[in-house]
């Protein structure tokens, strides 16, 4: 498990040399529909939520985002487009997919990326006090 984080990071890093840092807020950009704008606040809400829950795959770029009513799933298709799909799973059963060009499509991605590198350094530095705090105990004894 700790060699799969290691391996995500690497990635994480790797693709953070090779793309621009984005400037401006993704939903202000011009040329997005009023129903993108609301699947990309909805993504960036859900991604800002700690309880969330982020799924990736390395070898390709799907992006998950589960929280407790609603699943968002981001995935490429080909070279110009990437489909973003909404599922309402509060029992109502609403689906929904909207296609996004795909620099907004990667700036989504890198968004996922960045979070879930913070997630992960802060689960390894939680990791380390809870370790150093156990080595402290057993040599106070």
């Amino acid at each position: 498990m700790n060699l799969k984080r290691r391996f995500y990071r690497l990635i994480i890093r790797i693709r953070k040399k090779f793309k621009k840092k984005v400037r401006t807020r993704l939903d202000s950009k011009p040329g997005l529909t009023e129903l993108q704008r609301k699947m990309i606040m909805l993504w960036d809400r859900s991604l800002k939520d700690k309880s969330s829950k982020l799924y990736c795959t390395f070898l390709s770029t799907h992006r998950q985002i589960e929280t407790n009513r609603v699943l968002l799933i981001l995935t490429p298709s080909g070279h110009d487009l990437y489909y973003m799909t909404v599922i309402d799973t509060s029992g109502q059963g609403n689906c929904y997919e909207i296609s996004f060009r795909t620099s907004i499509g990667v700036e989504l991605g890198e968004m996922f990326d960045n979070e879930t590198e913070k997630r992960m350094r802060l689960l390894e530095f939680s990791k380390r006090e809870v370790i150093t705090r156990d080595l402290e105990s057993l040599l106070s004894e």
